[in-house]
């Protein structure tokens, strides 16, 4: 399955998960984030894994928000490493190779 996403993001990415629908135009999207990595939250992410002993882990597996909201920091699209895609209520979430 595709997402039609603008043409600046098209090429460049490939999906976290697979989108349950197709979004066909881009009047259905209504919001794109752009995320980059943090080393400060990172690190902060891995001691929380080892104090919890491996639970935020698996819950951030499960919650690509909370691993979002805990591994990641919002940024502009050249030095974004994940967009996420906001549309009739569902997220659709890819990283940018």
């Amino acid at each position: 399955m595709s997402l039609n996403l603008p043409r600046f993001i098209q090429t460049k990415t490939k999906p976290l998960i697979e989108p349950p629908i197709d979004v066909e135009d881009e009047a259905r999207i209504s919001n794109i984030n752009f995320y980059k990595n943090s080393k400060l939250k990172l690190c902060l992410f891995y001691f929380l894994c080892l104090i919890t002993l491996g639970m935020i882990a698996l819950i951030t597996k499960w919650s690509l928000t909370w691993r979002l909201k805990l591994k990641y920091k919002a940024c502009r699209f050249g030095h974004a490493k994940i967009v996420v895609v906001k549309g009739e209520g569902k997220r659709y979430y890819y990283r940018i190779s």
